[in-house]
């Protein structure tokens, strides 16, 4: 029996599944945050890259470094633990 698995890692999945959300829900609010954005224009499509890009890459990090660290300890040193 075969442990290994074709599917794909969670954490990119969910991070692709919550910037696209965050992107409508950033398009549907538009006009309110006109009153709120300083020297930037609502539609300003770098702006928006810029931000789907930063947060894509904060939650692909948070989501990777715990992964990996788990992926480094021994499953018997943990069970033995528990």
């Amino acid at each position: 029996m075969s442990t290994s698995s074709t599917r794909a890692p969670e954490g990119p999945r969910l991070t692709a599944i919550s910037l696209d959300w965050r992107t409508l829900a950033f398009t549907t609010v538009l006009s309110l945050l006109s009153s709120v954005l300083f020297g930037v224009s609502p539609t300003d499509a770098v702006a928006l890259i810029a931000t789907v890009l930063v947060v894509g890459g904060v939650a692909l990090t948070a989501g990777i470094l715990p992964a990996r660290r788990a992926s480094r300890v021994d499953p018997n040193v943990v069970l033995h633990y528990e």
